[in-house]
């Protein structure tokens, strides 16, 4: 009886090193990299270099302008480029295509034009850009004390230290014409409540409510609103 001698495994070359490895110990195995005809990567190469196998079947190759899709990427390694805001070098890694083109999905064709702390500030500038502007329409409608305080420390933080003044300045005008109007406030309250002491009236009582919302005291507001729901009309 003839027995089969077992067939000696394949070897292949590795792209970086050229040594001869069995395909287990590539990133051939059970990849689908050799149907492709992509040069195999030894194992030892991948972690040298920081080379990850992409799961090209989870990338968004979407192309809204053209009629044929943006190529897969089949290899993650670590690329260096260079931002466009600081110029100064960073690395986009393995680990982070691997998030951006198959967890977040990103198109093949994007890659970060920003080093990570300039994306940071990039988005932190857009967001404040959209408060300023939710906040400079409520100034016009509303002014207010929290708004002008506000907007000052938003292009403060955007380094636009000519509009923080201005806006500083506006908060401490408000500030002053609230204090002059506690005063006023104030003033008239002590009349009103000389007044409401002889000749209680439902009418008075609203007004001292009121008075005292804007003084802040919440405590005599709610007695004088109490006291003018007694009095019937």
């Amino acid at each position: 009886m003839e027995h089969k001698i077992p067939a000696t495994p394949r070897k292949v070359t590795c792209k970086f090193c050229k040594e001869k490895y069995k395909v287990k110990d590539t990133s051939w195995h059970k990849s689908g990299l050799e149907k492709l005809k992509h040069e195999p990567i030894c194992k030892h190469c991948m972690e040298k270099y920081n080379i990850l196998i992409a799961d090209w079947e989870k990338q968004n190759t979407t192309n809204g302008y053209l009629c044929f899709p943006w190529p897969h990427i089949y290899y993650y390694q670590d690329w260096e480029k260079t931002c466009n805001s600081c110029h100064q070098k960073f690395i986009f890694s393995a680990q982070k295509q691997k998030f951006w083109y198959e967890e977040a999905r990103i198109y093949t064709d994007v890659s970060p034009k920003m080093c990570l702390s300039c994306r940071k500030k990039s988005r932190e500038l857009s967001h404040a850009s959209q408060q300023i502007q939710k906040l400079l329409i409520q100034a016009e409608k509303e002014p207010s004390l929290r708004v002008f305080e506000r907007l000052s420390k938003l292009y403060s933080g955007i380094d636009n230290k000519q509009k923080a003044g201005v806006y500083a300045a506006k908060a401490k005008r408000y500030r002053f014409y609230l204090k002059q109007q506690e005063e006023t406030d104030q003033q008239k309250l002590e009349k009103i409540l000389l007044k409401a002491a002889t000749a209680a009236s439902k009418e008075l009582y609203w007004e001292i409510n009121q008075l005292y919302v804007r003084l802040g005291d919440r405590r005599n507001a709610n007695i004088y609103a109490n006291k003018a729901k007694k009095i019937k009309d």
